[in-house]
Order: structure tokens, then sequence, then C-alpha cells
């Protein structure tokens, strides 16, 4: 039928065309692998430089730890965090700042850490100590009964599980954590210490006896001999014994090593045994801690303990006004007013009673304008 027959013309355009395209597919080829070179590029170096950016931010973050200036730490972190946040070095970062400023923060951030290691010990464990630092039991007991079986058998798990076996109150089974790390590694004092610091707090008056011995023999060693003086003068003190209380801290204060707390240390040993030159010697700590943020909040803690809120507010009040504004000293002032709305609270429903305790805190001073 003459009308299927096909066009000539078409058939040449066709060819004229296809011929064109075959001709110009090398081309097209090129531009397309060029494309794909320069995107497969452009990819891998922006990988490159985040990886880079996150290695210096990461650096930058461990610096400003060392040099003490968490804010700054923390903000680096965070940018080095926006770069990819499954990174678990840089969330470990993150776990680590807040464990040094003492934020429940870093419970998130160990669980964080935790889940990106896939439950590995060197996770768990932090997890579990922040949790227990916080009071947060179940978490750390949940943490502590995700460690493998082939793990449990370490000194860093049997030191965990001690640790939480004394703050549950199980002190027979934190004493045999502590025999199994001592089993592990014989010749490590601390783990000694630690083990004749438990039995101290043994029921038992051999067990205890065994641990002073314990404590005597380790005294000589310069590696513990500060935490043996701590332990034995703090049983000195449990036990009513403030001569050897006084004399065990006199020799804790006389080593250059010495900190702040064993001073406070030394200080409980005076006021319990009301000698003379408790004052003195609270003034002259008092003198020391000045221009010194964190002694001073340690001061105003132990004053609150020991039933001193109103000396220790009235301090407070005579300090720069730029010391009262620093957050730790706020929370320190605001632990003695509690302390003493607690005692006020005491006394209008029991006055008898409250005006016979001289020991507890004393009426609140006037406050003034800078508190």
């Amino acid at each position: 039928m003459p009308w299927c027959k096909p066009n000539p013309l078409f058939i040449e355009v066709v060819r004229k065309r296809k011929e064109t395209w075959i001709r110009r597919l090398p081309k097209y080829g090129c531009i397309l692998l060029l494309l794909f070179v320069v995107a497969a590029g452009v990819y891998f170096a922006w990988h490159k430089y985040r990886r880079f950016n996150q290695a210096k931010l990461i650096a930058s973050t461990n610096a400003f730890v060392e040099a003490g200036d968490l804010r700054s730490a923390w903000l680096t972190a965070q940018q080095a965090l926006q770069l990819n946040p499954s990174n678990p070095q840089v969330c470990r970062l993150m776990a680590q700042i807040a464990d040094l400023a003492e934020s429940s923060e870093s419970i998130l951030w160990w669980s964080r850490v935790a889940q990106l290691e896939n439950n590995r010990l060197q996770s768990l464990l932090p997890l579990a100590t922040a949790a227990m630092h916080f009071k947060e039991m179940g978490i750390a007991e949940e943490a502590l009964g995700l460690v493998r079986k082939q793990d449990r058998d370490t000194v860093a798990y049997h030191q965990s599980m001690a640790a939480f076996c004394v703050l549950s109150g199980q002190l027979e089974e934190a004493e045999k954590h502590f025999e199994r790390a001592v089993e592990l590694q014989p010749l490590n004092e601390t783990l000694q210490l630690d083990l004749a610091g438990i039995r101290l707090q043994s029921d038992h008056p051999e067990t205890v006896a065994l641990a002073r011995k314990s404590l005597e023999q380790l005294r000589q060693n310069p590696k513990v001999h500060l935490a043996v003086l701590r332990a034995l003068s703090s049983d000195a003190r449990k036990r009513g014994a403030l001569d050897e209380a006084h004399h065990f801290a006199e020799e804790l204060i006389v080593d250059p090593a010495c900190n702040f707390q064993d001073q406070l240390l030394y200080l409980d040993a005076l006021k319990e045994s009301a000698l003379p030159t408790y004052a003195a010697r609270l003034a002259n700590l008092q003198t020391a801690a000045e221009g010194k943020p964190d002694l001073i909040n340690q001061m105003i803690r132990w004053m609150n303990a020991r039933g001193l809120q109103t000396e220790a507010l009235t301090w407070v009040r005579k300090m720069p006004t730029e010391y009262q504004r620093q957050a730790p000293i706020q929370m320190a002032a605001a632990e003695c007013l509690v302390s003493l709305k607690r005692h006020r609270t005491r006394q209008a429903r029991c006055p008898s009673t409250a005006s016979g305790n001289r020991g507890g805190p004393h009426p609140l001073p006037p406050a003034s304008s800078e508190t």
C-alpha cells in the first residue's frame, strides 16, 4: 500500500541524527566523567576539611581543659560536635568537661559515648561513676550490668562494683570486690588502702584490727602516706580517740604535699578537741582562702556542715563583690541560708530543745545589700 511506505526524507533525517549522536558520544562521556571527578573531588575535599577542622577543634578543646577554662572548652567542643555529632572522641570530651564542671549532663554524655562505642568497658565504667556521683543508682547498676563477662574480672570493674556496693550499703560485697582486685594486683598500694578503708567500717573487731594493722604498714609508703594519715585520723575521730586524731592530722599537714582538705581535717581535730588554737587556725585558713574561689567554696561548705552558718555568711559579706557574685560561692552561701531556715523551723516547733542546743547554728545577722 503506498501510504505504508516509509518516507525516504524521514529515514535520511533519522540516519543523520543517529550518526551525529554517535559522533558526539565520546564528547558527552568525557563531560560526564569530568563532572563526576569534580563532584567526587569536592566531596572528599569537604570531608577531609571537616576532619581536619574537627581535629583542630578537639586539640583546642584539650588545651582549654588543661588551662582550666571549661567555658571555652565547652563552646569549642560544641563546634566540633556540630561537624560530626556521632564522633565518640568529641562526645567523650563533652562528658569529661561535664565531669569537671560537676554537671549532671555528664550522665547523658557518657551514655552517648557508651552507645557509640558499643558498650565498651572504658565507656560504661565512667557512666557508672558519673551516675553514682549524682546518686542515680539505677543508672549505675544498669551500666555495670552491661559490662561483658570477659571484662568483669578486671581491677577497674571490681573497683567500680566496690564503689557501687559501698553507696548501696553492701559493705561485705564491697570488701569481696576489693579483695579480688588486690589478688589481681597484689603490689598496688592504692587497692590495699581501699581494702583497709572498707574493713575499718566492719562490725567485726578482728576485721577492724586487721585494717588498722594494714594502714600502719602502709604508713611508711610515700605513695599512699597522705591517704593513710587521712584514714587513720578519720578512724580515730570516729571512735572518739581525739588525741590520736589530732596527732595524725598534725603529721598530715606537716607534709608539703598536703592540700586544703587536709588543713580542714586538722581544723576538725582542733575543734573537736576544744584546743585554744582552733580560732586562730580558722582565721588563718580563711585568710589563705581569700582570692581563691575554690578554696572559699570548700571553707564555706566546711563551716556549714559544722553549724557555723552565721560565721560563714558574715565572712562572705566581708569579701569583695566580685567574689560574692561567683556561682560556687553563691551556691555555698545559699546552702548556709537553707540550713539556718531549717534550724529556725526546728526552733519554732520545739523551742526548749533548740535553745538548749548550743552547738547548732546561731541567729542570722542582718543582711547587707551586697549579698
